[in-house]
């Protein structure tokens, strides 16, 4: 962490921690200026010199939650650096900064143990939109797990964070041949194509795989496969799925949902966030109702227009290209995407 007495970063006045990690800290902070409240995260001084891969991750994260702009994600405001054997700085070396949206309400994973499938269902609906948002715009997270996604307290919807490992689709297909010197991502969550580093697998599926980690996690109060890191890997590669035991009533079809996210074969998993969501909202339709004042709604129109324009939907692995939907109406949109899987 950083010296106690470094008590402002630029214009903003540093307050309660409200987390910290092996590479960063993050602080409630305050803008001399205008008051408002953000969030800022200080890599640690020692990882600014000891790990240029975790200095690239931090840039990585600034760049790319710029180029998105959706209610479900995280906004970055501005980023820095503090200087070394600087006033507001009296360690040696340099230290990263950046400002980003204020989110006080924890993370979904302290949710784990009191949630009702309208709840749950609701988080992962925002989720898949933040995802189809960024899949839209040829990103892939690649560390989806409860951790880095928010809560908040106040509209009690959620947030996703941490772009440090985000690639893009291209930068994926022009560096396939360049083998990663390590295992990206948390081990519980990812995907088998991940943990073989088949980096031409890698996509937006690979991020669903993710989420049905995940949703298994929220679901049950443990991700689907647990234990030594090596021993977690080969369960993701060749285990089992334990039995399924939620902590709370979930309707009928939602095990097959999470099945379909939960293949360990790329080319068989379910494809688009958009498509996951589609089946999700209509899982419980008639056995559950959504809350008067907190309603599950997807909004496919932008990104199932955006992806079209894109061409992520232009399956890179198979060479097809899918048709263009502007224009049609929002369920037309969404039939012909299930009609053509």
């Amino acid at each position: 962490m950083l010296p106690s007495k470094i008590s402002t970063v630029g214009a903003i006045q540093l307050g309660k921690v409200l987390g910290t990690g092996g590479n960063a800290t993050v602080y409630k902070g305050i803008h001399s200026v205008d008051g408002s409240e953000v969030a800022i995260k200080i890599l640690h001084p020692s990882t600014s010199i000891t790990s240029h891969n975790i200095e690239q991750e931090f840039f990585q994260e600034i760049q790319s939650a710029a180029a998105l702009n959706h209610p479900r994600i995280t906004d970055i405001y501005d980023y820095g650096t503090l200087e070394g054997n600087s006033d507001h700085n009296p360690e040696d070396s340099s230290s990263h900064w950046l400002t980003m949206e204020l989110i006080e309400g924890g993370t979904i994973k302290d949710l784990i143990g009191s949630l009702t499938w309208n709840e749950l269902q609701q988080i992962l609906l925002d989720l898949l939109d933040a995802l189809s948002h960024a899949h839209a715009r040829r990103l892939i997270h690649r560390d989806i797990k409860p951790r880095n996604v928010l809560f908040d307290a106040r509209s009690k919807r959620i947030k996703l964070t941490d772009f440090g490992l985000v690639r893009s689709f291209d930068f994926v297909k022009d560096n396939a041949l360049i083998q990663e010197t390590s295992i990206l991502g948390t081990p519980y969550y990812m995907a088998p194509e991940q943990i073989l580093k088949e980096t031409l697998s890698f996509g937006p599926w690979t991020d669903l795989y993710a989420v049905g980690c995940l949703a298994w996690e929220m679901t049950c109060g443990r991700p689907p496969y647990t234990g030594e890191i090596h021993e977690v890997f080969r369960l993701h590669l060749q285990g089992t799925l334990p039995s399924f035991e939620p902590l709370f009533d979930v309707p009928d079809g939602f095990y097959d949902w999470l099945l379909s996210l939960l293949n360990r074969d790329s080319n068989a998993r379910c494809q688009q966030a958009a498509y996951a969501a589609f089946q999700l909202q209509q899982i419980g339709i008639d056995e559950y109702n959504a809350p008067i004042g907190n309603p599950v709604v997807f909004d496919f129109d932008d990104d199932l227009e955006t992806q079209a324009h894109t061409g992520v939907f232009f399956d890179d692995r198979t060479q097809t290209q899918l048709p263009r939907l502007s224009g049609l109406p929002s369920i037309i949109k969404v039939l012909v995407l299930l009609a053509i899987q």
